[in-house]
């Protein structure tokens, strides 16, 4: 049991001394974008500024799917259970009713979106390594700007508020 975890603690330190300088920061601008997301899209969550026709809804699926009664939610007009399918064709619910193993709560749904985001700037520095051919510079220009531009900052917060867009 010791040798497996010293073979592995060997194996990511082996790893991480691999990281070139580029990527260490990129990796920071996606923590960086995760850790304030996240505590934005909480904060907004707890002064009840997140809907409850979009991500209310959200949440009773996801939470009923994972309890087994998949894609149904209360509808809102007429105090009845109902099918997400009327009103939304949301199939990746599905795939997130798992994480409610871990915290069943709309938080989940507002950190998955936020992590989600956030690696965009991943997908942006590898479009500017392997198919543009650019920089180093230029690829973290890429990627800073993605991280830091005010549009992705309206996105996020435009899924806190509605999350159609997940």
């Amino acid at each position: 049991m010791k040798h497996t975890i010293k073979k592995y603690v060997i194996s990511a330190l082996r790893f991480l001394s691999n990281i070139e300088k580029e990527q260490w920061i990129l990796l920071s601008l996606i923590l960086l974008y995760i850790i304030y997301f996240t505590y934005f899209t909480f904060q907004k969550h707890e002064l009840f500024l997140t809907g409850r026709y979009d991500l209310g809804n959200m949440d009773q699926t996801v939470w009923n799917t994972f309890h087994g009664r998949i894609f149904s939610f209360t509808n809102p007009d007429f105090d009845k259970t109902m099918s997400r399918l009327s009103v939304h064709a949301d199939f990746i619910l599905i795939l997130l009713a798992p994480f409610y193993l871990i915290w069943s709560n709309a938080r989940m749904l507002l950190f998955i979106q936020t992590v989600v985001i956030a690696f965009g700037a991943l997908f942006v520095y590898l479009v500017g390594k392997k198919i543009l051919s650019v920089s180093y510079s230029e690829k973290n220009i890429f990627s800073k700007n993605y991280s830091s531009y005010f549009g992705i900052f309206l996105f996020a917060q435009s899924i806190c508020r509605k999350t159609k867009y997940f």
